[in-house]
């Protein structure tokens, strides 16, 4: 199992087959299953650390691009010991030297999810009023659950009638000259 804690929300798991042998095999075959992005994992294990490298294919691109067999070509060279000795410039430079490497600046990774109240207001919107009463009728609340961060909207009658009534789009002012 893969499991995934974000910061808020119930932590999820994804399950992969293992028959493989090695967990680096099974990641893949997650990401290939769930993300459907082609992703190559190597990993290297010693008494005092652990190291890897991981590439994953741009969400357009496919298995079989030119550039992708490139890349995962070029990484099959790395040894156990230059993945858990080198630097990571060292490294990306001794695997892709003769290729336009771009090396950006750290950035502190976080965790930003997009969604709000007004973007599930809006996902309710859409299912239309009387699909939006008819659960109503059914529940007394509308339970928007974000699948990203796992952060739960919930709006009730009034909820609903507040949204159905506000016009989102509201007339445009024309000037006369």
């Amino acid at each position: 199992a893969v499991t995934f804690q974000p910061e808020k929300g119930s932590p999820y798991q994804g399950i992969v087959d293992i028959s493989h042998g090695q967990i680096a095999k099974a990641i893949e075959s997650y990401f290939e299953q769930s993300e459907q992005l082609p992703s190559k994992l190597f990993i290297a294990v010693n008494d005092q650390r652990v190291s890897a490298l991981f590439l994953q294919a741009l969400p357009d691109a496919s298995e079989t691009s030119d550039d992708w067999q490139h890349a995962i070509t070029l990484a099959q060279t790395i040894t156990d010991e230059e993945l858990l000795s080198l630097d990571n410039k060292t490294l990306l430079h001794r695997l892709f030297n003769e290729d336009d490497l771009r090396i950006f600046e750290k950035t502190p990774v976080s965790f930003r999810c997009t969604c709000s109240q007004e973007r599930s207001e809006n996902a309710i919107k859409l299912m239309g009023e009387p699909e939006a009463n008819e659960l109503l009728q059914e529940k007394q609340i509308i339970e928007v659950t974000c699948d990203f961060c796992n952060t739960h909207y919930s709006f009730d009658r009034v909820d609903v009638k507040r949204i159905f009534s506000t016009d989102i789009n509201p007339p445009s002012s024309t000037s006369s000259h």
